[in-house]
């Protein structure tokens, strides 16, 4: 977590020194993932254990740059990166277990203006993520954590509400799937303890509320 803070800092300072006077239109601002939920499958390379099937739920938070909040026109490009805290529920021979880990991920959003006012925006559009994750390895009890570097795709709906000339508050969800490749902890005992290869495909279902400041950006 201290290093997302550290890299959104470098990120807004960058940016800021390289831009002492913009001239474009640009929205600025933090937004919160409060309460997301999917599925994810963890197909191991193991003789002893195939496939893991996780319930999962999350909540994440992070920068966000976007290209139109408020002014007419047709497109915007909308970044985000930020962590997730993601908790999944595995059934073992003992029962349910859970478990957490966590991703650090940049979505990149294309959107498309299907309804634009003085006072709001509707936007529709895909999704690209590029993320890496930590994961837990079956009898995670008793093993370490893996890690697996990743993409996205989805389809996304957004609405930016304008509460002023320089702030907007927004919104957006959409269903996302993810696939990821990496290495894993995985165990068929109490005493089995090695490191495996694993791919992870994941379906998710997202919510996203957006704080935004707006630089130059207003209907018109």
């Amino acid at each position: 977590m201290r290093h997302l803070i550290k890299l959104t800092v470098i990120y807004i300072l960058l940016f800021l020194a390289f831009t002492p006077d913009i001239v474009f239109p640009v929205g600025l601002g933090f937004y919160l993932s409060p309460f997301n939920s999917g599925n994810a499958t963890v197909d191991w390379d193991d003789i002893y254990i195939e496939k893991d099937d996780w319930p999962m739920t999350y909540w994440g938070f992070g920068f966000v740059f976007d290209t139109r909040i408020a002014k007419r026109g047709l497109f915007n490009y909308r970044l985000n990166l930020g962590y997730e805290h993601v908790k999944y529920t595995e059934e073992s021979d003992v029962g349910y277990i859970s478990d957490s880990y966590f991703r650090i991920k940049l979505d990149n959003t294309f959107g498309f203006g299907i309804l634009q006012s003085r006072l709001i925006r509707l936007w529709t559009g895909p999704q690209l993520r590029l993320a890496f994750e930590n994961f837990p390895g079956n009898y995670n009890n008793f093993v370490n954590d893996g890690y697996a570097f990743g993409a996205g795709i989805a389809a996304v709906l957004g609405i930016n509400i304008h509460l002023n000339n320089f702030t907007s508050f927004s919104f957006d969800l959409g269903y996302r799937i993810n696939g990821y490749t990496g290495a894993g902890a995985s165990g068929s005992g109490f005493s089995a303890e090695y490191d495996k290869d694993a791919s992870i495909s994941e379906q998710e279902l997202f919510f996203n509320l957006y704080f935004i400041f707006r630089i130059r950006d207003s209907f018109n």
